[in-house]
């Protein structure tokens, strides 16, 4: 157990140089996976990996931080007050986390809003409209995370999206092309599903969904926030079974 007090912070990892080792011969975590540091406002958790993510867990809650891209500001999580449960998904599913607690503040008699539990964007989350390519691209890359949010949500390659896009909106024209080996039409459509990914990051940046500081997002940290954000949310699954938007999605994908 360590009593932290503000200003102090330690890094965690299976490096023997880290302040908390933690399975140093375990292949699924990084040598410095994370660090926990004590701020005035709270505790921040931040990801100091560049291959894993980690994974933080509040009242059955889950919150994937991505790992750390190049350029990128490193993705962070802060606890205000109580407890939450910190680690790979590989300590978490074998039960080795890390727990950190901070303890109820002293009230304060001057009357003040109630701080937030997690530092996201200055702005609530903007309803998408689901009748947009752009809305299928999302939807079939977070479509994962959101139907098992537990897991690691592994995100897929531009190609994948591609695909899954493609069987999202029953366009059945298309993927019979592409498995009779026509490169030019998985091509041409991997190339506007890639643009629809920019499009996407442009609009979390204009609509202020980013925290402060963000500017460049991987297709990891893209699929974070807009999960995270509840931008695209669980309810967004029923879409695929819906008739209608399945006759608007394929609509639009017909002549991509």
């Amino acid at each position: 157990m360590y009593d932290l007090a503000p200003g102090m912070r330690l890094c965690f990892g299976r490096s023997r140089r880290a302040d908390i080792v933690i399975r140093p011969d375990g292949p699924k975590l990084s040598r410095i996976a994370g660090e926990i540091a004590v701020e005035d406002g709270g505790v921040r958790i931040t990801n100091r990996s560049s291959t894993h993510l980690l994974r933080v867990v509040m009242r059955g809650r889950t919150t994937d931080l991505p790992q750390t891209a190049a350029a990128t500001p490193a993705a962070s999580f802060v606890l205000v007050e109580g407890t939450v449960e910190v680690g790979s998904p590989t300590m978490h599913a074998e039960h080795q986390v890390l727990r950190v607690t901070v303890a109820p503040r002293t009230p304060d008699p001057r009357p003040e809003p109630p701080p937030a539990t997690e530092e996201t964007s200055t702005v609530g989350p903007w309803e998408i409209d689901t009748e947009t390519r752009y809305f299928a691209v999302a939807l079939a890359l977070c479509q994962d995370r959101l139907e098992n949010p537990a897991a690691s949500g592994r995100v897929p390659t531009a190609k994948e999206t591609t695909l899954a896009v493609l069987r999202l909106t029953h366009c059945h024209h298309h993927l019979s092309r592409i498995r009779a080996g026509d490169a030019a039409t998985l091509g041409r459509l991997t190339k506007r599903v890639e643009d629809h990914l920019k499009y996407l990051r442009k609009l979390l940046r204009d609509k202020g969904q980013l925290p402060r500081g963000v500017e460049h997002l991987s297709k990891q940290s893209l699929a974070h926030y807009l999960v995270d954000l509840e931008i695209l949310r669980p309810e967004h699954l029923g879409l695929r079974t819906d008739p209608r938007w399945l006759a608007v999605q394929e609509q639009l994908w017909w002549d991509e």
